[in-house]
This record gives C-alpha cells, sequence and structure tokens, in this order.
C-alpha cells in the first residue's frame, strides 16, 4: 500500500503476533483488518518497511503489489 499511496507503516501487537498498516494524512487504512477474529488493539507503533516486509517473499510482495494496483485502476 504504501507504494502506491505513501504515508506511514505502523504496528501493533496481536494475539498473532506483530500486525503492520498504513497512515496516510492523519487516516488509518488496514486493509487485512477483516482477517482477525478479534478487535485489533492499535498501538500506532512506528515502524519501517524493512520491519513489515521481514516476513514477506518477493514473490508474495510482487503478487499482492500487483493485485493493489490493479484494484486501483479500476
Amino acid at each position: 500500500m504504501q507504494d502506491c499511496f505513501g504515508g506511514d507503516i505502523l504496528s501493533t501487537k496481536t494475539s498473532g503476533g506483530t500486525h503492520f498498516y498504513n497512515v496516510i494524512d492523519g487516516v488509518k487504512w488496514d486493509l487485512t483488518a477483516s482477517q482477525f477474529a478479534e478487535p485489533i488493539p492499535y498501538d500506532d507503533s512506528p515502524s519501517t518497511r524493512d520491519a513489515a516486509l521481514a516476513d514477506t517473499s518477493a514473490e508474495k510482495y510482487t503478487l499482492i503489489k500487483g493485485r493493489l494496483a490493479g484494484a486501483t485502476q479500476r
């Protein structure tokens, strides 16, 4: 998301580990929030692109980026 729209990467701890999301112009954007069975305890900890991508393969990153870019062009 940051590649397409900029903003800041933030993180929070969840029962499943660290969760990352974006803030753009003061608006929180979490495109994967619906994947959680319980409310996300957003603590808005500053994070980095490197931290957010640390457990993602290059193939998965390319796939997700392509899907987001395709969705924004409709």
